[in-house]
């Protein structure tokens, strides 16, 4: 569906892959000319956090496209809190 959408047809057609080590959740992104989209997945059976300290864009600016949960994740100033099983995909909106 994002695919499709004319705001992320480039970045995610032809954006640079970055890939983070998280330990238990699989983090990737992909960046160009200044926006980013980011995916998280947390494939555990327990809660996870993705620490800010590993991003250069801050979190709590980007905004939630899509989630796989019942309720949004949260976001705050040390980082993304995902629920067991859950995955959501952020933009900076660049």
């Amino acid at each position: 569906q994002l695919k499709k959408s004319q705001n992320y047809r480039d970045i995610l057609a032809y954006g640079d892959f970055v890939s983070y080590e998280t330990g238990d959740l699989i983090v990737y992104g992909r960046k160009l000319n200044g926006h980013e989209v980011l995916v998280a997945c947390n494939m555990t059976g327990e809660d996870k956090i993705f620490y800010q300290s590993c991003l250069d864009t801050v979190l709590s600016s980007m905004t939630i496209l899509l989630h796989g949960g019942h309720d949004l994740p949260r976001i705050d100033q040390e980082g993304l809190y995902l629920a067991p099983y859950e995955a959501v995909v952020l933009s900076n909106g660049h």
